[in-house]
C-alpha cells in the first residue's frame, strides 16, 4: 500500500512537470513566433529604405544624365551657329563636286531606276513645287507638267525626270551626317535627322547637252522629342527642329554638261537656328522634353554601319521605303 502510494505520487509529480515542460514549450513557441513576426516586420522596413533610397538614387541620377543631355543639346545648337559648319560642309561637298565620278554614278543609277519617273510625277509633283522650262514657255501647272513629261522625252531627259524627287537628296544628306564638329547632322549621340520640309524643282530643258534639274530644299534638323504632355495627339515618332538648312543642288547627265562629263554640284546656302531661348518659355521646355527622351532611350539607339558604298546604300533605302509606302 505504501509502495502503490509512492508510485501514485512520482506519477503525478512526472504529470506536473510534463504539464509544465508543455506549458513552457507552448510559451517558447510563442515567444520564436513573436520574435518571426518582429524580424519580418524589421526586414520589410529596411527593404522598403532600401527601396527609397534606390528609387531616390535612380531619379537623381536620371536627372542628371537629363542635365547632362540638355547641356549637350544646347552646346549642339551653339555649334550649328558657327560659320565653321557651313564652310565644313561646302569643304566636303567640293571635293563630291569636283569628282567625275560622282555625277557618273548618280547617271548610272537612275538610269538603272525608272520606277522613279512615276515616284516623281505621281508622289512628288502633286506636293512640291515644280517648273519645266522649254524653249518657246514655262510651265507651272502641275496637270501641264504631268502632261507634257510622261511620254519619253529621251534619254537624258528621262534621267533628269528620275531625279527629280527628293530621292536627289540621299548623297549630301549622308554627307552632313555623322558625329563631328565639321557636320550638320549628329546621328549618334542625338539621334538627328534632316527631314525635307519643302523642296522646289526646276527642269531646265532648254538646251539640248545642257538640260539639268536645279532643286532648292528646306531641311529640318531635328532630334527625337519624346511624347508631349501638353498636347492631346502624341506620337513615339516626334520630333524638336533644331535648325533649318537651305541646300541648293544642279544635276545634268549629259556628258557635254562639262568638260569632263556629267555635273552634280551640292552647296550648302544656309542655316538657320530655330531654337532661340535655352532657359524659359517654350523653345527651353521643348528642349528639356527632348533631352529627357534622348537620356532615356540613350542606350536603345545603335548606330547605322558607317562603309565607303555609304551613298550607293542611302539611295537604296530611301527606293525601299518608297515601295513600301503604298503609293505606287
Amino acid at each position: 500500500s505504501r509502495l502503490d502510494s509512492q508510485r501514485r505520487a512520482d506519477r503525478a509529480e512526472f504529470e506536473k512537470r510534463i504539464q509544465q515542460w508543455i506549458v513552457h514549450d507552448k510559451n517558447r513557441k510563442e515567444e520564436v513566433e513573436e520574435y518571426e513576426r518582429r524580424i519580418s516586420s524589421l526586414l520589410e522596413i529596411v527593404h522598403q529604405m532600401d527601396s527609397e533610397n534606390e528609387g531616390s538614387f535612380r531619379g537623381k541620377a536620371n536627372r542628371e544624365a537629363e542635365e547632362e543631355m540638355r547641356k549637350d543639346l544646347t552646346h549642339y545648337i551653339e555649334l550649328l551657329r558657327k560659320p565653321s559648319v557651313k564652310r565644313a560642309v561646302n569643304d566636303s561637298f567640293d571635293l563630291l563636286n569636283a569628282d567625275p565620278a560622282s555625277a557618273d554614278d548618280l547617271v548610272r543609277y537612275y538610269q538603272d531606276h525608272p520606277e522613279l519617273k512615276e515616284f516623281t510625277l505621281k508622289a512628288e509633283l502633286p506636293r512640291m513645287h515644280y517648273e519645266v522650262l522649254l524653249t518657246d514657255r514655262k510651265l507651272v501647272d502641275k496637270d501641264e507638267i504631268r502632261e507634257y513629261l510622261k511620254d519619253n522625252l529621251g534619254d537624258e531627259t528621262e534621267v533628269l525626270i528620275r531625279a527629280a524627287n527628293q530621292s536627289i537628296l540621299a548623297d549630301p544628306v549622308a554627307i552632313m551626317t555623322c558625329d563631328g564638329a565639321g557636320k550638320l547632322v549628329h546621328d549618334g549621340m542625338f539621334h538627328s535627322t534632316a527631314i525635307a520640309k519643302s523642296c522646289s524643282f526646276r527642269l531646265d530643258l532648254r538646251r539640248p547637252g545642257e538640260n539639268r534639274v536645279k532643286v532648292i530644299c528646306e531641311l529640318a534638323i531635328c532630334v527625337p522629342s519624346g511624347d508631349d504632355e501638353t498636347k492631346e495627339e502624341k506620337s513615339p515618332n516626334a520630333t524638336l527642329e533644331l535648325a533649318s538648312a537651305n541646300l541648293l543642288i544642279e544635276f545634268s547627265p549629259s556628258p557635254t554638261s562639262t568638260p569632263s562629263g556629267p555635273l552634280v554640284k551640292y552647296q550648302l546656302l544656309d542655316i538657320n537656328i530655330t531654337i532661340c531661348e535655352y532657359n524659359e518659355g517654350n523653345d527651353a521646355r521643348a528642349l528639356s522634353t527632348a533631352a529627357a527622351a534622348l537620356a532615356r532611350d540613350r542606350g536603345n539607339f545603335a548606330k547605322q554601319a558607317k562603309s565607303s558604298e555609304k551613298r550607293q546604300g542611302v539611295r537604296d533605302r530611301f527606293l525601299s521605303k518608297v515601295k513600301q509606302s503604298g503609293i505606287w
